[in-house]
């Protein structure tokens, strides 16, 4: 009777440090969050800047659905020429949705960034519960905190573009279909098949998810079983058909009126010369580590391998980067550029999960609260010293204070996470054999160089992509052009070349100045500037040319000619506008 009782009170005990080490993860989740939408509220009120064309075609096909009609299936872009303007692109409903809210709300760009925000924020969540169903608290939350705090996953929650969208159903598409395969219900089954068709709907880059999907199922059912299971077949089915049938509709769109958001007008995939195609996969390691794969951070993904604590976690990170760098390297032309960094998102939901990974298998030095203490502390004043000795000079920034905001609020974040962190119990956690014989202070200090350098390496990243956004001289120049009393009518604006230094094609449309100024026409590629061009053009209805002077430089002597033929009607830095009357 006495043991049965001694073992109902240490049950009793256990549940009850459960069950506070569970209030105090809650306490520490919704902190992070709090911080999350502290930051990506930074400059969410801007007019779409030049940061993106992507950004700037997506507002404008909102912008159009709105007053031009609901049709979904009919998205249409400014640089239209004389035509409708219909385009092949993704499944629109990002800007279809925006173009919703602007008939609530009025038209305002902030409301498409305020979407992406709050899809931002769930994404960040659905990941949460998927880091939680495969880590110990301590694990699941440094996982979060890196997911959430990646200048990637920021810089999404600002854009009017789908990608945030995508990286809300692509996250809960992995966590429903593990879901599944776990438990294999109906209801499992057509969430996640349905999750992953509207991923892949939304952006078709996403489809390299089903070779994740693939090694997960063989890997719990082998070749024969999942050979025969119809279901396997179903749910392909399911998630590939929409995504596919919409290819094929946009393929037509572009054969028909001529139009791509970079789809068929453009080169993504690698070349047939090594010493290229290297190139490329060296910028995108580049990209990831700068963006993605903190490299303070490294040591604990080393431990994460190790110290072998959650194999199950570490497998399936693996297995999800391989799936993710068979994509990257297959379109490496355009994950290889420096202005695709949004491509890069897919690699940060596995990069987290081994980062709390390897945090959890330290963690095991770390349980006295005074330890966690002197952690909490030190990796406070080391992230605020790398912070301020790291970040660019403050001229850069809109103010001082935004940028010592963000170093103490940062310092006060790593501080919060690590101590509530360092505190929790896991009554049910194993030995550590990685950790045996090493000094728990020489565990610690790895543990706070990773959690300070990790936070200290993406807050820079995240605060200089701030600072990109601020220069306003282009827009500003445009919103003077809008207001100098131009004519109504159609407009030409310089496009990018057709193709790039190594022939390969590329999109030319450049919707900058179509969106800031509202006005539709025709775009002008850089290779093929010429004032026969623009008569032929201007015969179309065209009215004025405004370019860039760094465009007009591509046609030796042409912005000469243009001078002496045609007249300015306006000129702003390295903006000029000419009359075509004289070319009618």
């Amino acid at each position: 009777m006495g043991a049965t009782k001694e073992l109902a009170n240490t049950k009793l005990n256990s549940g009850l440090a459960a069950n506070k080490d569970l209030e105090r993860s809650w306490r520490v989740v919704l902190l992070l969050f709090l911080g999350a939408a502290a930051v990506r509220l930074i400059d969410i009120g801007q007019f779409p800047k030049a940061f993106s064309w992507h950004e700037i075609d997506t507002a404008a096909i909102a912008r159009n659905y709105f007053r031009e009609g609901m049709q979904l299936w009919h998205p249409r872009i400014d640089w239209r020429g004389d035509g409708p303007g219909y385009v092949e692109m993704e499944f629109p409903i990002c800007p279809w949705c925006i173009a919703w809210a602007y008939k609530l709300f009025g038209l305002h760009d902030w409301i498409g960034r305020l979407f992406s925000l709050a899809l931002s924020l769930v994404t960040g969540w659905l990941f949460f519960k998927l880091a939680r169903d495969l880590l110990p608290s301590a694990g699941a939350i440094a996982a979060t905190a890196f997911f959430l705090f990646s200048p990637t996953t920021v810089q999404i929650a600002h854009y009017i573009q789908p990608e945030a969208w995508m990286l809300c159903c692509y996250v809960g598409a992995v966590y429903t279909f593990l879901l599944w395969l776990e438990k294999g219900t109906w209801s499992l089954f057509w969430l996640a098949a349905g999750s992953t068709a509207l991923a892949i709907l939304t952006k078709m880059t996403a489809a390299h998810i089903g070779f994740l999907f693939a090694a997960l199922v063989l890997m719990q059912y082998g070749w024969r079983r999942t050979l025969r299971d119809y279901r396997c077949w179903l749910f392909a089915f399911v998630a590939l058909a929409p995504g596919l049938a919409w290819s094929l509709y946009g393929r037509h769109l572009w054969l028909e009126y001529g139009n791509s958001l970079g789809i068929s007008n453009e080169y993504h995939w690698l070349t047939k010369d090594p010493r290229t195609d290297w190139m490329f996969v060296t910028q995108i390691a580049r990209i990831e580590i700068r963006y993605v794969w903190a490299p303070a951070a490294l040591l604990l993904w080393i431990a994460a391998f190790a110290a072998r604590r959650a194999p199950r976690t570490t497998r399936l990170a693996i297995w999800w980067l391989a799936a993710v760098w068979l994509f990257y390297v297959t379109a490496a032309r355009t994950t290889s550029a420096t202005w695709s960094i949004y491509y890069h998102a897919f690699s940060v939901p596995p990069a987290a999960l081994l980062f709390g990974a390897g945090l959890e298998a330290l963690s095991a030095h770390l349980k006295s609260v005074r330890a966690a203490t002197i952690v909490a502390l030190t990796g406070a004043i080391l992230l605020a010293l790398a912070l301020a000795r790291g970040l660019p000079p403050v001229s850069r920034f809109p103010s001082t204070g935004m940028k010592w905001a963000v170093v103490l609020g940062g310092a006060a974040l790593v501080s919060l996470v690590t101590l509530f962190a360092c505190r929790l119990r896991f009554p049910d956690a194993e030995p550590n054999p990685f950790a045996r014989g090493v000094p728990s202070w020489l565990v610690a200090g790895i543990a706070v160089a990773g959690v300070a350098g990790s936070f200290f390496y993406h807050s820079r990243a995240i605060l200089e992509e701030v600072s990109s956004r601020v220069d306003p001289s282009a827009e500003q120049c445009a919103h003077e052009l809008a207001h100098s009393g131009l004519k109504p009518g159609l407009i030409v604006a310089s496009g990018l070349a057709t193709a790039d230094e190594m022939g390969l094609a590329d999109a030319v449309n450049a919707p900058f100045m179509f969106y800031w100024l509202d006005r539709k026409g025709f775009s002008l590629p850089a290779n093929q500037q010429s004032l026969d061009r623009l008569a032929s053009i201007a015969s179309r209805g065209a009215r004025y040319f405004v370019a860039a002077k760094y465009d007009l430089n591509a046609a030796p002597g042409f912005e000469a000619q243009l001078r002496q033929r045609l007249p300015v009607v306006f000129e702003c830095g390295q903006t000029v506008a000419f009359s075509l009357e004289r070319l009618h």
